[in-house]
């Protein structure tokens, strides 16, 4: 009986601490990235962009991304230096790109979600 106590406290510790760091995965891990700013560079499939806050961010474009201007589909070479873009990546993902939109005759992103 002297030993049950402490093995049964153990256990219970062990379970407590188990159950306090579980990961819990919400819809929100699962949403895509995106962030904003202007082309600084595109060589091949290779895109540079500085964002709103002034970082310089990578990303190399696969060959299924949808790239858009205005709202029309684009290859990647119609991207001008300067233009404002909006870059969306895989969740999990930062370097992998979904999709491109660029502005050059609207002045702001749509708010709608792109089909």
């Amino acid at each position: 009986m002297r030993h049950r106590v402490p093995d049964l406290a153990f256990r219970a510790l062990a379970v407590l601490l188990f159950l306090g760091s579980a990961v819990w995965v919400t819809a929100d891990d699962f949403k895509p990235s995106t962030k904003e700013g202007r082309v600084t560079s595109i060589r091949d499939d290779r895109l540079i962009i500085t964002s709103q806050d002034g970082m310089e961010i990578r990303y190399i474009v696969p060959q299924d991304a949808r790239i858009k201007i205005d709202g029309k589909d684009v290859k990647l070479e119609k991207l001008n230096r300067g233009m404002r873009i909006r870059v969306t990546t895989a969740r999990g993902d930062p370097q992998k790109v979904t999709l491109i939109e660029g502005l050059s005759l609207n002045k702001d992103f749509d708010k709608q979600v792109l089909k």
